[in-house]
């Protein structure tokens, strides 16, 4: 006896995502750009809210393969390591910035916890813990200087897309030596 209904059933499967495939084509350079600077301008305006890779995903209402197709082409890095990554900068940023803080305040404004993987991954990033870059910072603090040095600023990951952007256009259009 043969089986109609499933043979059916698997050629409108095929040809569904045969249809969606063509609808989805990720080889527009435009679309990939501007899917970027929505998710760098969703993660600046959302730094100290403690925002995971899939609150980006839902944001721009993609599979997180595509976000994360995204993020590698762009920075070499998945979405979920560029924003651990984007987290310690601004935890390094906030303790130079306020070093008198409590080190345990700082952790939130970033949009951390203080879990081990996190401090890890910023000693990682730095080559030191956050304990010594906070107990430095807050001696750093205490001398007396002739004068105040530039404070820094916080990260800001929609100007990096717009350089990483730049360099892109820049090699994409650029001279080619014969």
């Amino acid at each position: 006896m043969k089986r109609t209904g499933a043979a059916r059933k698997h050629k409108a499967t095929r040809r569904w995502s045969q249809k969606l495939q063509i609808e989805t084509r990720w080889s527009d350079t435009t679309q990939r750009i501007q899917l970027l600077r929505q998710a760098a301008e969703f993660i600046d305006n959302n730094q100290g809210k403690g925002i995971v890779a899939a609150d980006i995903h839902q944001h721009l209402g993609l599979h997180a393969r595509k976000v994360n197709e995204i993020f590698l082409r762009f920075y070499g890095v998945s979405a979920s390591t560029y924003l651990r990554e984007y987290k310690c900068k601004v935890l390094f940023v906030q303790i130079l910035m306020a070093p008198k803080n409590l080190q345990q305040d700082h952790y939130p404004a970033a949009g951390m916890t203080g879990s081990p993987g996190e401090k890890r991954a910023f000693k990682s990033l730095y080559g030191v813990s956050v304990d010594d870059h906070w107990s430095r910072s807050q001696a750093e603090s205490s001398r007396d200087h002739p004068r105040e040095p530039p404070h820094p600023s916080l990260p800001n990951a929609l100007l990096w897309a717009e350089e990483t952007i730049q360099k892109l256009m820049a090699t994409i259009t650029g001279p080619t030596a014969n």
